[in-house]
């Protein structure tokens, strides 16, 4: 059968990240891009081969659950309303708000 390795490891500061690289093809990872003690900010990362062998719903998952263990409100961001990045959050259980963000940079002339 195809060998997959499944990787639970921890970001450089200690945040939970999950990764799936499969030998046949496709890697999906999910991580937290930011947390405190009440809430994190969650992503995921996903090639087409990984999305379409349900890695990227996998690794979700596994994050969510630990994340949960640990008494966290959980947040997925969409940036640049990614279609493909909306239907995985909405498939392991995420909901729009209907909230969007802004950053803008200002830059003043020294005035």
């Amino acid at each position: 059968g195809p060998r997959r390795s499944r990787f639970a490891a921890r970001h450089e500061i200690g945040w939970p990240r999950y990764e799936i690289r499969s030998s046949q093809g496709g890697v999906s990872s999910a991580g937290v891009n930011w947390m405190n003690s009440q809430v994190a900010e969650v992503y995921s990362e996903t090639d087409t081969i990984g999305r379409s062998r349900g890695f990227v719903n996998s690794v979700l998952s596994h994050l969510i659950d630990e994340l949960l263990t640990d008494n966290r409100m959980i947040l997925y961001r969409n940036l640049d309303g990614d279609h493909h990045s909306y239907i995985d959050a909405v498939s392991v259980g995420f909901r729009s708000t209907g909230e969007q963000s802004l950053l803008i940079q200002i830059q003043t002339n020294g005035n």
